[in-house]
């Protein structure tokens, strides 16, 4: 049985915590004897409230000699710990005896608060990831990924991303085919379609409210070899091009160029995680002028090189 943790504070984000929690449980319901001894922690032990009301018994956060793992919620109570140096002391004191150290959401800052994360990449949730870059210049911040490991520390997106964050856990620890059986009986994604990224250049296609633009969009994602250069995208849409960039930009959140990065970056990954082609041809399907680039911008967007992500993710 291995021991996890969930440290928990007045105003945490539920799904952060109930998610999370049952994969884990169902990972026991699995397993004969179980595989997870549950525990949840606040700084002073009893009741913690949620930000909905609802309330969770915790045990006192003490000594975590013994633990596998700690879960950091997120939450408002998260982000005003970080600002606690007795809380943020404990943390830097306890975290040497774990395995694996997690945050979700806004747990990330109680992280970088502590300095657990100095020259790390990290993520959290999308809308609070300037703040948290501002606050921690030494650490490097992904908004987008749904979580990033690096070396013995997991940082996660908010609410749901949690749950991938969990069935990754279990895979890592039970191996590919428990997580998939959880997947299915939970009724989530194994892997969500846009791969680990909170918004997947699909979803922001489909949310552009311009039928133009949208379509434009959908064709970037599925031919994404095609020449997508401002100066033809441009005169295809009859449009100057400072005209054209102001009216893409405006219509889908993000400029063309990041637009068109993100879309190859979402297809290389789905090659990397569902198919067997090589980098070569990777590069060529997904609009890369070479697999060095690829490399490079795989490298700079995920923090893992294409290799080690299609080996922890491929099929």
């Amino acid at each position: 049985m291995r021991k996890i943790a969930f440290l928990l504070f007045d105003q945490f984000q539920i799904l952060d915590v109930t998610g999370p929690a049952q994969v884990l449980s169902s990972a026991n319901e699995l397993a004969p004897g179980g595989v997870y001894d549950i525990h949840y922690l606040s700084l002073v032990g009893g009741p913690c409230r949620a930000t909905c009301g609802m309330m969770i018994d915790t045990e006192p956060f003490r000594d975590l000699t013994g633990f596998d793992s700690l879960i950091i919620s997120g939450g408002d109570g998260s982000r005003k710990a970080a600002t606690d140096p007795i809380t943020v002391q404990y943390l830097k004191q306890e975290a040497p005896k774990l395995r694996r150290l997690i945050s979700i959401c806004t747990g990330a800052f109680l992280l970088a608060a502590a300095g657990l994360v100095d020259g790390k990449t990290i993520t959290t949730h999308w809308a609070y990831a300037t703040q948290l870059q501002k606050k921690n210049p030494r650490v490097t911040v992904n908004p987008d990924a749904l979580y990033i490991r690096q070396g013995s520390i997991i940082t996660s997106a908010g609410v749901t991303a949690g749950m991938d964050l969990a069935l990754a856990l279990v895979e890592e620890d039970q191996g590919r085919q428990a997580a998939t059986t959880i997947a299915r009986h939970l009724v989530i994604f194994y892997r969500r379609p846009g791969g680990q990224s909170q918004f997947s250049a699909f979803q922001i296609a489909q949310e552009t409210k311009t039928k133009d633009f949208a379509d434009l969009c959908l064709q970037i994602m599925t031919h994404p070899n095609r020449d997508y250069r401002i100066p033809q995208m441009a005169e295809d849409a009859h449009m100057t091009e400072r005209t054209f960039i102001r009216h893409f930009t405006r219509a889908v959140g993000l400029s063309p160029g990041k637009f068109v990065e993100k879309a190859r970056l979402e297809n290389a990954r789905r090659a990397l995680a569902e198919t067997r082609l090589n980098l070569d041809q990777i590069a060529h399907q997904c609009g890369y002028s070479s697999p060095e680039i690829l490399r490079r911008n795989f490298q700079r967007h995920m923090a893992v090189s294409p290799s080690e992500y299609r080996q922890r993710f491929g099929i």
